[in-house]
């Protein structure tokens, strides 16, 4: 007995725009994640000069990318979605 070959996944526009959503959504999650860390750096040290510091030191270089991935992820998932010039087109 011979096995046929097994098919291709081929993915469907609905899939394709689920599986960029889910990816913004991971993203989001991100940024929130690390909002909430930020949050916990002013509420447990007083000198908010000293919270600014910490959080200058070890946050905004992972905010940044945060945000960064994040804005990809809303422009990639914005692409998945037809335009209205493409209903035109039909």
């Amino acid at each position: 007995m011979s096995e046929q070959p097994k098919e291709e996944r081929i993915q469907t526009p609905e899939s394709l725009e689920d599986q960029k959503y889910t990816a913004l959504q991971s993203a989001a999650e991100e940024v929130d994640k690390i909002m909430r860390e930020i949050d916990k750096v002013f509420a447990a040290t007083q000198d908010r000069a000293e919270a600014e510091k910490i959080v200058i030191e070890k946050y905004v270089s992972q905010m940044e990318e945060a945000m960064k991935n994040q804005r990809q992820a809303l422009k990639e998932w914005l692409n998945t979605m037809p335009r209205d010039s493409d209903k035109e087109k039909e």
